[in-house]
Formats: C-alpha cells, structure tokens, sequence
C-alpha cells in the first residue's frame, strides 16, 4: 500500500507540472520513469526497465487522480475517448484557467 501512495503522489506531481502528461499516458510513464531516474539521457537500459515502475500501475494512478476531478485532461478529444463526464470537466477547467481574483 505505501508503494502505490508513493506513486500516485509522484503522478499528481507530474501531472500538475505538465499538462501534456494529463492527456497522454505515454508522456506521463516516460516523465515518471524520468523522476525516479530509470530513463537517464533519453534512454532507458534493459536492467532499468525491469527496476522501473510498471507502465500500469503508473497509468492506473492517473486514471484513479482524474476519476477524483484533479488534473483532467486539458484536450477535449481525450475526454470524449476516456468518456469523462463533460460538463464535470468544463467546469473543472473553467475554474483551473480563471485567473485569482484578489
């Protein structure tokens, strides 16, 4: 259980930091794998890959972060395919892009 706390809190932390990741799953398990330092100059080793976070359980975290309403995806295309309830992420969206007002 505390491994996949540490994954899903090192996902969050991606995905707050690069919109892209939030819409594609393969940029997000390449940022991870990047993170945790398995992926050094582009390239991963074949020793590393085995060591690395699975691509699913990296890929699961996200969908249990965005099934909560944090960091939706940011394209619409990829909310219809994840068939993301709309107007949750419009709303969702609406109040991420709002600048504060104070």
């Amino acid at each position: 259980m505390e491994g996949q706390n540490k994954v899903r809190k090192n996902v969050e932390k991606i995905l707050s930091e690069n919109e892209n990741t939030r819409n594609f799953d393969k940029d997000l398990i390449w940022k991870y794998w990047e993170y945790e330092g398995t992926v050094i100059n582009g390239a991963m080793s074949a020793s590393a890959w085995y060591k690395s976070t699975s691509a699913m359980t990296i890929s699961r975290a996200r969908r249990e972060i965005q099934h909560d309403g944090k960091y939706l995806p940011t394209r619409e295309n990829v909310v219809k395919e994840r068939r993301i309830n709309q107007k949750k992420w419009r709303n969702a969206r609406s109040k991420e892009i709002q600048p504060e007002l104070f």
